[in-house]
């Protein structure tokens, strides 16, 4: 939930506050001249040279970084090369655990500025999908692994918003503000909100009490599960094959293993030649091409309409930011990030209208040590199964799990199964 308050002033402290600006130069400037009127700008980095970063750390001594970089423009970084999977958070992590390895002053808190969104949705989804969604995981990730950091939080502002308009809620964030506002959202009125995450036990409870009820859009047609040879993917493809009222249904399931290598495990499971279960060889982040002809051959040999899509693929290799490229980043972000974008560009090539089913997890709360990357691809499916219902009105479902003190019962395997605290979407007002 976002609760609100609003614009908060900035708060006495003893001492100003000293912020190091991370922008580019088209930015930089007016940034700092306007900071400058209730902090000490002690330096700068345009996410060029990563010495550099280390090198103002280390002289500047400041209490903040205020990380600006991805409100470039109208369309913020995309085109002058400054966006990057890790939004220079690889480079954060190292230089400031080598300041705190070597000094015993107090680590900087972060404050990652975006926006909320682009002026069309198709900016956005570019906006989003460039890194952008990838934020708040990161900064909770950076908070964890870099001990003795305070705080690192995103901050999502209108779009079209000035340059005295950022200063002014920067300045904010600056004062009297808890460390664990880890999400907040500045409205264009200046109001104030901070995602906060509620006990549901009690409901979920009832929930699970009650009788259970079909699933409306669960009926004979054409699926896809991606991953569907993973321990959840498997669960996921007997429930469809099990229900009643699936009945006919047609299974295919996307990988990236050479289909040879897993016709044996396929017969095993009796999905092999015969069966209702096809085999796609695909990267789903890389060949949105190849996905959208393997979809065409799957809906060609049968003639039922693709009613559903359970998206489980994903990496969950685990790694410190400190220890990753921007190229690693994208590259274990990309099977869920663009795997879900091709998958909604593959269906509307091909004039389908399934509902989507996106696998997520209470990483995307957490975070937590090596979990940057995961945590950041199920951040961009919060984002994105909003998308789908808001701008492509399209039903779509997001299952977190969490880790079960028993085996599911592959026919339950697709059910939540969530821990007592766990979030609710989360939209403004």
């Amino acid at each position: 939930t976002m609760r609100g308050t609003a614009l908060i002033r900035l708060g006495t402290t003893t001492a100003m506050p000293r912020v190091l600006l991370i922008a580019p130069r088209s930015l930089e400037g007016e940034l700092r001249g306007l900071l400058g009127r209730g902090a000490a700008v002690v330096g700068s980095w345009d996410g060029t040279s990563p010495e550099e970063l280390r090198c103002g750390i280390a002289a500047g001594r400041p209490s903040h970084i205020v990380h600006a970089s991805l409100l470039a423009g109208s369309q913020p970084l995309l085109q002058d090369g400054h966006l990057r999977a890790d939004l220079h958070f690889s480079e954060l992590a190292r230089a400031l655990a080598s300041w705190a390895a070597s000094c015993t002053d107090p680590l900087p808190s972060l404050l990652c500025l975006r926006h909320h969104s682009l002026p069309d949705a198709q900016q956005t989804l570019d906006y989003m999908l460039a890194g952008a969604a990838f934020a708040p995981a990161l900064c909770k990730a950076l908070a964890a692994e870099v001990v003795g950091m305070r705080r690192a939080a995103v901050i999502d502002l209108p779009r079209g918003s000035s340059a005295s308009r950022v200063a002014a809620c920067v300045l904010a964030e600056l004062g009297g503000v808890s460390d664990l506002d880890m999400e907040v959202w500045y409205g264009a009125d200046g109001r104030r909100q901070v995602k906060r995450y509620l006990s549901i036990g009690r409901e979920l409870q009832a929930e699970a009490a009650a009788p259970e009820r079909p699933t409306p859009w669960l009926r004979p047609g054409a699926y896809v599960v991606t991953g569907g040879l993973g321990d959840i993917g498997r669960g996921v493809v007997s429930m469809i094959l099990s229900e009643e009222a699936c009945q006919g249904s047609r299974v295919l399931i996307i990988g990236r293993r050479p289909a040879a290598e897993v016709r044996r495990q396929l017969a095993s499971l009796g999905w092999g030649h015969g069966s209702p279960v096809a085999y796609a060889s695909v990267d789903l982040g890389m060949h949105p091409d190849a996905l959208t002809a393997a979809l065409r051959r799957f809906l060609e040999g049968g003639a039922q309409r693709l009613v559903g899509i359970f998206h489980l693929a994903g990496s969950y290799d685990r790694a410190e930011l400190a220890a990753l490229s921007a190229e690693q980043v994208a590259d274990a972000t990309r099977a869920k990030a663009r795997g879900a974008v091709h998958l909604d560009l593959a269906a509307r090539q091909l004039l389908q209208r399934p509902a989507f089913v996106h696998f997520g997890s209470v990483a995307t709360v957490y975070a937590g040590i090596g979990l940057g990357c995961y945590a950041a691809g199920n951040d961009f499916l919060e984002w994105f199964t909003t998308h789908q219902r808001g701008k492509r009105g399209l039903s779509q479902t997001r299952y977190r799990l969490c880790p079960c003190r028993s085996p599911v019962p592959p026919a339950r395997a697709a059910r939540p199964c969530r821990p007592p605290v766990a979030a609710r979407p989360c939209r403004p007002p």
